[in-house]
């Protein structure tokens, strides 16, 4: 009789976690997914965002939060994290450690600069528009860059902005490099930028030693968002600039 008893348990324990099916939701959806179809929703938005053309690299995971359990199923409450980087599948990145291209442009006082400009002294460049909002965001540091580094360093800017759009811009922010503007053409066929700000960091002899999507910056773990810059942020681009410096 008791081995009667502990079989139909065990029989009832297995049907009952048989029947007991997971599903997956997020705090607000409405919709429900199975393990599986969770997992393949995952792989699905990592290959969306990593694709060739795209300017970010990101990985989508996630972690249950809260569970509720229901007579036949359990319902996991997810929250989806996602870590996301700016990736290197610009055409841009390819032109590291190649000769920076050929161009002739003008800044916004009319003085023709051209390739040739950037040899015999490093040069600091960077890749910006005005409706750019994290462009906007570093300047300040930039700028600070510049003062620190201006009798050694040559700092650019270039721009598909009009001379006429960038004077406007300038008298009411301060942003002290030389900037080229009018440069479309360049900066799309030539250069192969997709996604702005971009800095590019050019050796004595016009050779290209680094490119970045802007300053590097600090990511808060916790609230997944990019903190506020620091003067902390420019070490990294202090040491590029200072073991150029040396050679």
């Amino acid at each position: 009789m008791l081995k009667k008893l502990v079989t139909l348990t065990i029989f009832i324990f297995c049907v009952h976690t048989i029947h007991a099916q997971a599903f997956y939701r997020t705090k607000t959806g409405k919709k429900t997914y199975t393990k599986a179809a969770l997992d393949k929703r995952i792989e699905s938005l990592n290959i969306a965002t990593n694709s060739k053309s795209s300017t970010m690299t990101a990985t989508t995971s996630y972690k249950i939060i809260n569970t509720i359990k229901k007579k036949d199923s359990v319902i996991h409450i997810i929250k989806y994290e996602i870590d996301a980087k700016p990736s290197r599948n610009e055409r841009l990145y390819k032109l590291e450690h190649k000769p920076f291209p050929d161009f002739k442009l003008r800044n916004v006082n009319g003085k023709k600069v051209t390739e040739e400009d950037l040899k015999g002294k490093i040069t600091f460049i960077n890749l910006w528009f005005v409706n750019c909002v994290p462009c906007r965001r570093e300047m300040p540091l930039l700028n600070v860059l510049h003062k620190k580094y201006k009798d050694k360093v040559d700092f650019r800017s270039i721009t598909f902005d009009s001379k006429e759009k960038v004077t406007q811009f300038l008298k009411t922010t301060t942003y002290t490099f030389d900037h080229l503007v009018n440069a479309k053409s360049f900066l799309k066929k030539d250069l192969g930028v997709q996604a702005y700000p971009k800095i590019i960091i050019v050796d004595k002899d016009g050779v290209i030693h680094y490119i970045g999507a802007g300053i590097p910056p600090t990511f808060d773990k916790k609230t997944k968002k990019v903190q506020d810059f620091t003067e902390s942020d420019l070490v990294y681009l202090e040491t590029l600039l200072d073991e150029l410096l040396k050679k």
